[in-house]
């Protein structure tokens, strides 16, 4: 039997040095050649070598050598250099047959395998991935319109479980036990210590006229149009709203409160609708584009899309359209982003009220959203907020009254009577009278600081500087259109006679005669703005509300104010006409005799 010991064959100082004969190698050092080739040995003859072609690679072989026969011709029958030349033919053969399996069976097989399989598995991967992940946004934008979800209601749900007991002197929302406090005290006025604990329920305010009509729409049945909801300032027009959602838990419904910076609406979109802008998907670490990197307008667009598709989905199986609230929409600016923003919002508002699938309400104290809508509107409906007449005003007075300070006030009691001449019916001017012990002083505090915030505002300024006379332009022109209005109003109430049953509030001026009356077209919008006069869908002009009327009237009826408006109007024509005169001297004579002055005006 054979038996093969494989070793490292040739060292690279080894070589053959010397052929005695055919058959014949010498051989200096037998154990050193023993060491560095591979050889065989055959078990009956130990002192032969039988050398494995396979094995000789190269020509060198060990230095000191001692001369061996070989018995076995298979191999030697040839010189040693025949013997050379065939081994190192067969090694390269046997290589290029090495090299050949491996290419099917080896390293490079399973290495292009191996990397077509990951590029496959990774391809599927990826488009799985990317196919869950926009199932997942329009799944999760449906969530929003789930009863229940929209912050609203719990903000809402907070607000009620906060205790509406006023101090004495004025409003508190802190918690306490008043039996507590009077036993302590030893204070049984109003019969405060006999209240229960229903006493610290919620006040609910009295049915108003419009909410039937919101809560159509907000209900969404009121399909094929979309809606602006206008009015001045403090008259409930989100209560309203939020009263309508409370009734069915926001059933189908969401509010986004608007902005005057477009990122921060984005944002407050993203959140209302419960949409990401893609910026919780992993495709990023694949060298996709920034979702930012388009701007807020296009993000808002990409979120439009989307609700698009679930109000699709939604109005096909409840049969009712989505309801989408923008709250507070003059708080966008006048500035071409804000007008993109306020077109991209109504085109959708257009396309899906025609087919149904969403209605989208605007919300708005001012009037300029108004007159931009209005040009590209042929679905919009209106609706205007007004305060509470006189009737709703007093029964809501006393309702509160009672619950608040268990009072029982009659119809034609002299401190709600004056309660409504002071603040009429705008309803956050009465929560805060009803709020206090004293009605009456809590109405005059309204009055003066409204007072002294107009008079900080457009206040006059006799014998002003030059520096100022923008803000001057300004506040004379102001106060011209507050006097005519002031006018207006006594007019009114000496010839209509049911004004004082049913609203004290003036029916203003028309919009053009505004312009007329103050001489510039830009100051009416900036005084809307600041809530100073109120513009409604008729292109009336009116003052904002009851108290800044009483106002305008006390400052009107001051002594001197006539001259005081006078003076100003006066200073700056003088500073206009100084800035538009010019002096020219002309001298003749080589003693200067002749001097003429020539003013020029342009």
């Amino acid at each position: 039997m054979m038996t093969t010991i494989r070793e490292r064959i040739f060292r690279s100082n080894h070589r053959i040095i010397n052929l005695s004969s055919k058959h014949q190698v010498v051989v200096k050092d037998k154990e050193a050649f023993y060491k560095n080739s591979r050889v065989c040995f055959d078990s009956r003859m130990s002192s032969n070598l039988l050398f494995d072609p396979r094995t000789l690679r190269s020509s060198k072989v060990s230095e000191s050598c001692r001369i061996f026969s070989f018995n076995d011709r298979r191999y030697f029958s040839k010189s040693c250099f025949d013997l050379k030349e065939e081994i190192s033919s067969r090694s390269r053969s046997d290589e290029s047959d090495h090299y050949s399996s491996s290419w099917y069976n080896g390293v490079a097989a399973q290495a292009v395998v191996g990397s077509l399989s990951g590029i496959l598995i990774l391809g599927f991967g990826g488009y799985a991935y990317h196919t869950w992940y926009k199932w997942s946004v329009l799944q999760k934008m449906a969530v929003a319109f789930d009863p229940g979800y929209d912050p609203v209601l719990v903000l809402d749900n907070a607000s009620k479980r906060a205790s509406n007991r006023p101090d004495q002197a004025r409003p508190t929302y802190k918690r306490h036990d008043s039996r507590r406090e009077s036993k302590e005290e030893g204070n049984d006025d109003d019969g405060v210590d006999g209240i229960d604990e229903e006493f610290f329920e919620d006040v609910y305010w009295i049915a108003r006229k419009e909410q039937d009509l919101i809560d159509q729409i907000i209900h969404g049945k009121l399909a094929g149009q979309y809606w602006l909801i206008t009015g001045p300032k403090g008259t409930g027009k989100f209560s309203l709203i939020a009263d309508a959602m409370n009734r069915n838990q926001a059933d189908g419904i969401a509010v986004c409160e608007c902005s005057d910076n477009l990122e921060i609406f984005r944002l407050r979109l993203g959140k209302c609708l419960n949409f990401e802008y893609a910026e919780d998907y992993i495709g990023g670490l694949f060298s996709r584009r920034d979702p930012r990197e388009g701007g807020p307008l296009v993000d808002i667009e990409r979120a439009l899309n989307k609700l698009e598709k679930v109000a699709v989905s939604y109005s096909s199986k409840k049969n009712r359209p989505l309801v989408l609230v923008f709250n507070n929409i003059h708080h966008l600016r006048q500035n071409d982003d804000s007008y993109s923003l306020l077109l991209q919002l109504q085109q959708r508002a257009e396309s899906w009220s025609q087919a149904g699938i969403a209605t989208i309400v605007f919300s708005s104290d001012d009037h300029w959203p108004y007159t931009t809508l209005r040009k590209n509107a042929s679905r919009m409906s209106v609706l205007t907020v007004s305060d509470l007449n006189k009737e709703e005003a007093i029964r809501a007075i006393r309702a509160e009254r009672k619950k608040l300070w268990r009072e029982n006030r009659s119809v034609d009691d002299r401190e709600v009577n004056e309660v409504w001449n002071m603040v009429g019916g705008r309803i956050g001017y009465l929560s805060w009278c009803m709020k206090h012990k004293d009605m009456i002083h809590a109405a005059r505090a309204i009055l003066e600081r409204e007072k002294q915030w107009l008079l900080s505002r457009i206040g006059l300024i006799v014998d002003c500087d030059d520096d100022v006379m923008d803000e001057q332009k300004w506040s004379s022109s102001s106060f011209l259109l507050m006097q005519a209005l002031v006018e207006q109003a006594e007019e009114q109430s000496k010839s209509d006679e049911t004004a004082s049953s049913e609203s004290n509030y003036p029916r203003g001026v028309p919009y053009w005669q505004a312009r007329q009356i103050m001489t510039r077209a830009d100051f009416l919008s900036q005084l809307d703005h600041e809530n100073m006069i109120a513009i409604d869908i008729d292109f009336n002009v009116r003052p904002n509300s009851i108290v800044l009327l009483n106002v305008i009237r006390e400052i009107c009826d001051d002594e001197g104010f006539k001259e005081r408006l006078e003076s100003v109007l006066e200073r700056i024509g003088d500073i206009e006409s100084l800035g538009r005169t010019r002096e020219l001297i002309w001298k003749s004579g080589k003693d200067g005799d002749g001097v003429m002055n020539i003013k020029l005006e342009r």
